[in-house]
């Protein structure tokens, strides 16, 4: 990695966005955003520094979310609620409960956007193609 991809690394990894990178560094913000959607090594790093980040949190909020239900498992006043602390337990303990997954989805408007771009850009190359005869040879 350059001195320059470096420089923009770090203060991606500080939660800068490509606007105030290009103005911290005096850069054009075309640039940095080419660099930051390019450069393979910089994504990798800044996936694995926001995987870092997000254990810490996450292993706090586990240690904290547990104690929650200890407690409540403990000492809720209706037999269910104390019921459903412990089989929310049980299943995590068991691997029962699977994370959401994150669906991508676009909207009609979107898809017609998306549609009506590829149309016009099938027209331009159509445009510039040129037709061929067949069984004719170029002098």
């Amino acid at each position: 990695m350059s001195g320059r991809d470096t420089q923009i690394f770090e203060l991606a990894r500080q939660g800068l966005n490509a606007a105030e990178i290009a103005q911290a560094l005096n850069y054009d913000t075309e640039v940095i955003e080419y660099v930051l959607a390019n450069n393979v090594e910089i994504q990798n790093a800044l996936v694995e520094a926001k995987a870092n980040v997000m254990d810490s949190e996450f292993a706090m909020l586990e240690k904290l979310a547990f104690r929650t239900l200890k407690d409540v498992m403990s000492n809720g006043e209706k037999d269910s609620v104390r019921l459903a602390a412990a089989e929310y337990v049980i299943d995590q303990r068991l691997g029962l409960k699977k994370p959401k997954v994150e669906i991508n989805v676009f909207s009609v408007p979107d898809f017609n956007e998306k549609l009506r771009l590829v149309r016009e850009r099938r027209k331009e190359l159509e445009a510039n193609c040129v037709e061929v005869e067949a069984n004719v040879v170029a002098a």
